[in-house]
């Protein structure tokens, strides 16, 4: 079995390891086709929830890709809002993926009325533009307002009520636009829904590992 290089950039800005090195514990559980390292962007703690703190990650996600493009096979930028991939795209030779577009084309292949669970005032565009007519219905969790928020108990609980409220609403499958709800491992909290959960962080070590498949099948 091949194993591929893949590096991961955090959009969340942190001294502690354990919480840098979360999603790839995630990923080291599902994918053994990888080996993994993690870098996270400096100087926001609070990682991506609004239009100011994307546009002021774009640029600092850029510089990490490009200075480590040379050590990797592939890139995955861990954050739904896909903050820099098409700039990269553009930029690197190596796959680039984003958790937004992997969850929300995956979330298709489960069902026709998808609810989505974020910390935005509203849903990501990437998501609507891949949903089209698929897109039922977004929730934003009472009082949460970063990725940090989800660490609590009362965030763990809006959680589980946002997702009961996309339920009774009709979702016959719930993603995530937020990879803090992969960090705090929300799929488990939610086992009770009894519907498919996209993670954002599975998804795009889904969607990174066909890519590179395809990739050194291209390249035989």
């Amino acid at each position: 079995m091949k194993n591929y290089k893949v590096g991961i950039i955090r959009v969340l800005t942190t001294d502690n390891e354990d919480e840098l090195l979360s999603h790839q514990k995630i990923l080291n559980e599902f994918f053994k086709e990888f080996e993994l390292q993690t870098k996270s962007i400096p100087n926001q703690h609070n990682g991506i929830y609004n239009n100011e703190t994307l546009n002021k990650a774009i640029p600092k996600i850029i510089k990490i890709a490009k200075e480590w493009e040379e050590e990797l096979d592939g890139i995955i930028i861990s954050c739904s809002e896909d903050p820099a991939v098409q700039e990269l795209k553009k930029i690197l030779k190596i796959p680039v993926v984003g958790a937004g577009h992997s969850a929300a084309s995956l979330s298709i292949n489960y069902g026709k009325k998808v609810g989505i669970i974020g910390i935005e005032k509203e849903a990501p565009l990437a998501y609507l533009k891949i949903l089209k007519d698929s897109y039922l219905a977004y929730e934003k969790p009472k009082n949460i307002n970063n990725t940090n928020d989800l660490r609590t108990k009362e965030g763990k609980i809006a959680v589980i009520n946002s997702a009961k409220r996309l339920k009774n609403k009709g979702s016959d499958v719930i993603t995530f636009a937020c990879t803090g709800l992969s960090t705090v491992k929300a799929y488990e909290l939610l086992e009770e829904i009894s519907i498919p959960i996209v993670d954002g962080v599975i998804a795009e070590g889904t969607i990174i590992l066909n890519m590179l498949i395809e990739r050194s099948l291209r390249m035989k």
